[in-house]
């Protein structure tokens, strides 16, 4: 299977949509999902997706691996939060 040169690396592995939203769509969350255990299991999630993929051993693939663990990151961060207008301490 060759890459689609057009395609952005997250959609091919991880479906359409999921590149363009930041953080919360990449790992599939609302603002209201972000205690530390959904955000780690949302990336968890993704990367176990992404390790299906025909492509999963791809240099590609390592670049979607690594914005799945800035984006979990980020989402932990309360200044990161502040930024995207997410509330700091969500219940758990």
């Amino acid at each position: 299977m060759t890459p689609d040169p057009h395609t952005n690396p997250i959609e091919r592995f991880l479906g359409p949509g999921r590149g363009t939203g930041g953080p919360l769509e990449l790992l599939g969350l609302t603002p209201a999902q972000l205690s530390e255990p959904a955000v780690l299991e949302a990336r968890d999630a993704r990367i176990r997706q992404l390790a299906a993929h025909p492509l999963a051993e791809t240099p590609e693939a390592d670049e979607v691996r690594l914005a799945l663990h800035a984006a979990a990151v980020n989402l932990l961060d309360p200044r990161v939060r502040a930024l995207l207008g997410v509330p700091s301490d969500p219940a758990p």
